[in-house]
């Protein structure tokens, strides 16, 4: 019986985890619709939805779960590796796209509350 109980709570637990996880991939790909819409050079700089699908949507699952918060700087310098920029290019780049990121970000959140 306790096995069982056991074993039961475990496929609640992981099917909680699924549905959340599903919830916050649906809210980030929802986010990145609009962001690509309105940010279409950044969608043209591969800021895409292979990024969002590989780099953004892990990050934001992991936050969530520790809970922790996801700063746009930390996505910026996900997508500024996908490059080879000297140092200088490189934190210009990180500067510029944190506000936009920080858009981004409030959008997930807006379609988290959701």
């Amino acid at each position: 019986m306790l096995a069982k109980m056991i074993t039961t709570r475990t496929i609640q637990n992981k099917l909680g985890s699924i549905s959340r996880q599903n919830s916050v991939s649906k809210a980030v790909l929802n986010s990145y619709k609009t962001f690509a819409k309105q940010n279409p050079q950044w969608e043209a700089s591969l800021f895409d939805e292979y990024f969002i699908n590989t780099k953004v949507v892990p990050m934001v699952e992991a936050a969530i779960n520790n809970g922790e918060f996801v700063r746009a700087k930390d996505i910026a310098n996900q997508w500024a590796n996908q490059f080879f920029l000297r140092s200088s290019s490189r934190r210009e780049a990180v500067i510029e796209l944190q506000p936009v990121v920080n858009t981004f970000l409030q959008e997930i959140n807006q379609e988290l509350m959701n």
